[in-house]
């Protein structure tokens, strides 16, 4: 028996923090209340303008169950916490916006006409920076590379959505499935970087690393697979051969994409800035941390993984102790979990020296033989483009700040 593709049109419902509805509620009707979206998208891609909570819903007939199936239904990706009912019964719920995750709904579907419920809470922390709580590295940000002086509502708007595909997937009862039995498992990577001198070698001959960072987008939902091939074919014409996704993770077809064109990736977890350093905190962070190396470890592509940008006991002497802890065991963990690939632990460590007082372990940081981590630097854009951006009239002052300082 093949899946149920979920894809489609839904009904959505964006509801104030005080809106303590429970709409998943069967005996919750207003069929007026509600509007439609196509899904799997971000609901900015929708049109809709909102922080906070967006509740989806959507019937679906499922055929006469075989007796010896167990159903699961399967995300791709939402952007960040979702709780999940099927015909008013609670199936789970999962915080994150880049991992796939799924539940076992089997003893919640009945044959005929059902009814799943997703809520999708996508909070704004803009006003926490300093302190965050929410793990979304730089697609959290309101001013970064994407950011244009004439696009400030892409800018500022949500990431939250049911952005990747969702499917109801049979599987034999005889040998169930388990929650995360569908990791295929970690390769070992095609290069490697010594400890001791932070030379890359590909097996016994010198590799030579020629990257750019890369943050294609805001919203997951609005990218193809189009769009990573033409961007990594641009890269090799460029005399490319590594790209860092910095600060953020994408979608799984970008990853399959570099393994199929021969694009090395370096792959950092989605912490940048400042972040909560309570032990909630540090637990969901780790959490993460495993799905990010379980789902995209068997990519051939991956060379390394980064742990934290920008980390602010690395960049703040008033919060010189801010996450440190936390990423100490981000590291021994990722370690932990995949012994031969490289692990930075934050880019700074190998931009400047350590701070004073700092007792950076010695393979941490190698100021005389930097490691080049921060690929790129921006290009003036052709004319056109510039003056697209600033029009006669805009004054020196805009181009200077944006492309000059």
């Amino acid at each position: 028996m093949e899946f149920i593709s979920l894809n489609g049109v839904w009904q959505y419902l964006p509801v104030t923090p005080e809106d303590t509805t429970n709409y998943a509620d069967p005996m919750y009707h207003n069929p007026a209340a509600w509007s439609e979206m196509k899904i799997p998208q971000n609901w900015y891609m929708a049109g809709l303008l909102h922080h906070g909570r967006v509740w989806f819903r959507r019937s679906f007939d499922m055929p006469l169950n075989d007796e010896c199936s167990v159903w699961w239904l399967e995300f791709e990706g939402v952007d960040y916490e979702c709780g999940v009912w099927v015909n008013g019964r609670q199936a789970g719920s999962h915080t994150g916006y880049f991992d796939r995750f799924r539940f076992d709904v089997t003893e919640l579907v009945a044959m005929g006409e059902n009814t799943l419920v997703v809520r999708v809470d996508c909070p704004d922390e803009l006003e926490h920076m300093e302190y965050q709580t929410v793990i979304k590295g730089v697609i959290g940000q309101e001013s970064l590379p994407w950011h244009r002086p004439w696009d400030v509502d892409t800018a500022q708007s949500s990431s939250g959505g049911i952005w990747g595909e969702v499917r109801l997937t049979p599987y034999d009862c005889t040998v169930p499935p388990q929650v995360d039995d569908w990791y295929p498992g970690l390769e070992d990577p095609i290069v490697s970087v010594k400890p001791e001198s932070q030379e890359w070698m590909r097996g016994d001959a010198p590799f030579f690393p020629r990257g750019s960072i890369y943050i294609p987008a805001r919203h997951l939902g609005a990218l193809e697979r189009e769009d990573f091939e033409r961007d990594i074919a641009l890269m090799k014409e460029a005399n490319l051969n590594i790209v860092r996704v910095y600060g953020h993770v994408l979608p799984e077809m970008f990853y399959d994409v570099c393994d199929e064109m021969g694009m090395l990736v370096w792959q950092d977890f989605p912490l940048y800035g400042g972040y909560d350093d309570s032990r909630d905190f540090y637990r969901e962070a780790l959490r993460q941390l495993e799905r990010m190396i379980w789902q995209f470890g068997h990519h051939v592509c991956i060379a390394a993984w980064g742990i934290h940008v920008k980390s602010p006991w690395l960049t703040s002497e008033k919060r010189s102790y801010q996450n440190r802890k936390l990423d100490e065991q981000l590291l021994a963990r990722a370690r932990e979990l995949d012994p031969h690939r490289y692990i930075a632990l934050d880019s700074l460590t190998y931009e400047k020296d350590a701070l004073p007082g700092d007792d950076i372990p010695a393979q941490l940081d190698h100021p005389d033989v930097p490691l080049p981590v921060l690929f790129g630097k921006q290009a003036l854009p052709v004319m056109e483009t510039m003056q697209d951006a600033f029009p006669a009239g805009s004054g020196e002052s805009a181009f200077t700040r944006e492309f000059l300082i």
